[in-house]
């Protein structure tokens, strides 16, 4: 294996799968900063009718978006297959979805706002971070600025 994952390495499991805090936001970002160069595994869903194999994920348009509130430019990750998949079904009502893993690079990770600004809202708690450590901690996942090439993608 040569990616990070962050939902079946066992060093990663009191991070990711107990209560998120900030403590646990900034120690994930201490590894992030300190292992920017290494390669993680995310996970995004989508229509099975896109040739993503062929021709990678290509990121929000003012076109593709299929929510108001995300960002142009963006293809947006999470760390679970579940949530990849959940997102693919709110975008794709009624088609199949096809979920797949992403093996990026971390410095090529940004902040997912838009999760973030939900979970602010929805979650009644102003106080979160805007760190990718706080994305990832708080909004399972992260986005990426552009397009993501096929060979970083595998169908799950």
């Amino acid at each position: 294996m040569n990616y990070i994952d962050l939902i079946n390495d066992e060093q990663f499991h009191d991070l990711i799968y107990n209560e998120s805090t900030d403590k646990k936001a900034k120690t994930l970002n201490k590894f992030l900063r300190d292992n920017k160069e290494k390669t993680i595994r995310l996970y995004h869903g989508t229509s099975s009718d896109l040739p993503i194999i062929k021709e990678g994920l290509k990121p929000t348009s003012s076109k593709t978006a299929k929510s108001l509130q995300s960002g142009h430019g963006y293809v947006y990750l999470s760390i679970y297959p579940g949530m990849a998949l959940t997102f693919g079904e709110m975008a794709y009502p009624k088609k199949d979805i096809t979920v797949y893993a992403v093996d990026i690079p971390i410095k090529n990770l940004k902040v997912d706002v838009d999760q973030l600004k939900n979970k602010r809202y929805w979650g009644n708690d102003s106080n979160i971070g805007s760190t990718l450590g706080h994305s990832i901690i708080y909004g399972y996942g992260a986005r990426v600025k552009g397009w993501i090439q096929p060979y970083m993608i595998t169908k799950v």
